[in-house]
């Protein structure tokens, strides 16, 4: 079956490319940083990201996880490159949207499709959950979200044409 990737797994995977992460173990959010010239900050505050004159900056509360450190990051990240404008003065539905995109954007990110479609699966859905969970350092919630989402459009691409 060839696989039809969206837009937004085409940006990743192209992002991926450019800084030769070829398999989960490559991933790593300091060369992500490095590679976008953005700041990573350790604070006590809420997570956030700022774009002031050009520097880039993400404020990752310290008081995550790794894993939640790395969701967070990519989340934030999808704002600080692509997004604009202070959610606080903008409409919510604007600002919704800016929320949804940045969610998409991070599953997508922390888990590529490139690399999900290269793992085969183990004999029941939790243990392949908690494998990818342990394999790309993310919560086991948002594994199994991320290897759902992913079974679906699998499973809608047996039926449609692309």
């Amino acid at each position: 079956m060839n696989y039809c990737f969206s837009q937004i797994e085409e940006d990743v995977k192209s992002i991926y490319k450019k800084l030769g992460f070829k398999d989960p173990a490559d991933i790593d959010m300091m060369e992500v940083a490095r590679y976008f010239d953005v700041w990573i900050h350790l604070w006590p505050g809420e997570s956030k990201n700022s774009n002031i004159l050009g520097f880039k900056s993400i404020y990752i509360n310290q008081d995550l996880n790794y894993r939640q450190m790395w969701t967070t990051f990519a989340h934030e990240l999808r704002h600080a490159l692509v997004h604009t404008g202070n959610q606080n003065k903008m409409h919510y539905l604007f600002r919704e949207y800016q929320e949804l995109d940045a969610n998409r954007f991070m599953y997508h990110f922390c888990m590529p499709t490139f690399m999900l479609l290269q793992i085969d699966p183990l004999p029941t859905f939790k243990e392949t959950v908690f494998y990818l969970a342990n394999l790309f350092k993310v919560d086991y919630r948002f594994a199994e979200k991320r290897y759902i989402d992913f079974l679906n459009k699998k499973r809608a691409q047996l039926f449609a044409y692309c």
